[in-house]
């Protein structure tokens, strides 16, 4: 697992080696945040974890809204990533200020076509 500095990824290609690389998962140790990308493609679903303590993690999701094309969610995240100006940086600003409604499906906030679900999560150690 390769370890970055959030002020590494600042860049479509950045983002874009990840995705491709998605085997792999990127942590950041200074913020105590890893990234990974699950799935091939156009269908890839990214996961953001931010770590609490040894124990326990912020666990963030983003999907495409319309689950029945999950084909897009790769083309729907990058335009919102181009939107945070390819910045993690933002990313982080973003995903801690922002207002998370509770719906039967768990913690979420859409944005664009973009649904983005948080959780709390206990690590096994």
């Amino acid at each position: 697992m390769p370890d970055l500095q959030v002020s590494d990824v600042q860049s479509l290609y950045a983002w874009a080696a990840m995705l491709v690389n998605n085997t792999e998962s990127y942590f950041f140790p200074l913020e105590n945040l890893q990234i990974d990308f699950f799935g091939q493609g156009d269908s890839a679903l990214l996961v953001i974890d931010v770590y609490t303590s040894k124990s326990t993690l912020v666990h963030y999701e983003f999907v495409s809204v319309d689950r029945n094309q999950k084909d897009k969610t790769i083309i729907i995240l990058f335009d919102w990533l181009k939107m945070m100006d390819f910045s993690l940086q933002k990313v982080i600003r973003w995903l801690a200020n922002s207002d998370f409604e509770k719906t039967d499906d768990g913690n979420k906030l859409t944005v664009n076509e973009l649904n983005v679900y948080r959780s709390n999560l206990e690590q096994c150690t």
